[in-house]
């Protein structure tokens, strides 16, 4: 199998597994959020009201809410996690771009040298990953997943709960 074989082949995987963890670390943060704001997570009533008004912040905002939640009531978590939010933006605009682009692929004429083409339509902006950067790219997004499963967890136990 040459390398574009497999770069096509990773391209569905990559797309998955990425938009699938987002949504799964977007969960997170959504917890995150109603343990801290709703005081008692197991009061149902405070709960459906949170995500009734929530419900509608993107992502960008969820993630602002939760660093200015750590840095205010967790200064101690935001400690164990340095680059966090640095690591999750680089995520998200990942996420962004596998969402907001089409898909092409580039190699030489033996299907070497390949490379994932992500293309916007509108601003003609284009990035290439190789098979590796697709694979470092598919790491970070399982660690940010876990660390924001840890931050969840440890606001989770500082609100009484456990998890």
């Amino acid at each position: 199998m040459n390398e574009l074989e497999k770069i096509r082949e990773l391209t569905p995987e990559f797309q998955g597994m990425i938009l699938s963890n987002i949504n799964i670390i977007e969960q997170m943060l959504n917890e995150t959020i109603a343990f801290d704001i709703c005081n008692d997570p197991r009061d149902i009533y405070k709960r459906v009201e949170f995500f009734n008004y929530f419900e509608n912040f993107n992502l960008q905002s969820k993630i602002d809410l939760v660093k200015i939640i750590l840095k205010n009531n967790y200064p101690r978590i935001l400690k164990k996690f340095p680059l966090f939010f640095t690591e999750l933006g680089d995520v998200k605009k990942m996420r962004d771009t596998i969402a907001h682009n089409t898909i092409a692929y580039e190699a030489n004429s033996k299907g070497e040298n390949a490379k994932l083409l992500l293309s916007h339509p509108i601003i003609k902006k284009q990035r290439k990953l190789t098979r590796k950067n697709m694979i470092g790219l598919m790491k970070k997004v399982e660690k940010i997943r876990e660390d924001t499963k840890s931050i969840w967890s440890l606001v989770g136990r500082e609100n009484g709960l456990n998890y």
